[in-house]
């Protein structure tokens, strides 16, 4: 793991930290998330992986799960927006278009793209992007029970979510 993504995997253990320290009423959580530093620490977060996400495959993954993630779950839950960042948004997501259409997916990140499309609503933003969108309608029916993503430790938010997934079939 290099220097640069080793830092940014820091920012989130600490976005994990404190995000679970957050309680209270949906107001009360909302509160506390906009007086922290969390939302600020993982918009920081996506825009440093917006950066490194053109060379390397990890990155790619992390930003699309956190994309797929913030719009997905609710700002309490999550403590992410990134709507005011949607140039990078599209920029990942031009991104994922070409690693699909050279066929530079490997299948871990197929996997996680197929159960991420089952959820279709969030990526019909990008449908500009016609592979991301092709591959979306036609791999949203992998029966995640039978498959198992081994190594997320040391992934971030998206490692965590994986863990917990693989939990959850154990």
């Amino acid at each position: 793991m290099s220097n640069k993504l080793y830092k940014i995997l820091q920012k989130e253990d600490e976005c994990i930290k404190l995000l679970s320290k957050v309680n209270g009423t949906i107001e009360e959580k909302i509160l506390m998330i906009d007086k922290s530093k969390i939302s600020k620490l993982y918009t920081e977060i996506f825009l440093e992986y917006a950066e490194l996400a053109e060379n390397n495959i990890e990155v790619l993954k992390r930003s699309i799960f956190l994309i797929w993630f913030s719009r997905l779950e609710p700002f309490f839950i999550t403590g992410m927006n990134f709507e005011p960042e949607i140039k990078q948004v599209n920029i990942i997501f031009k991104i994922l278009d070409e690693t699909i259409r050279k066929n530079k997916l490997d299948s871990e990140f197929r996997l996680m793209l197929n159960h991420y499309s089952k959820w279709d609503f969030i990526f019909l933003d990008f449908s500009v992007y016609k592979y991301v969108l092709n591959f979306i309608t036609e791999n949203n029916n992998l029966d995640l029970s039978k498959v198992s993503l081994s190594n997320m430790q040391n992934r971030g938010v998206m490692g965590s979510y994986w863990n917990s997934i693989n939990q959850i079939r154990i």
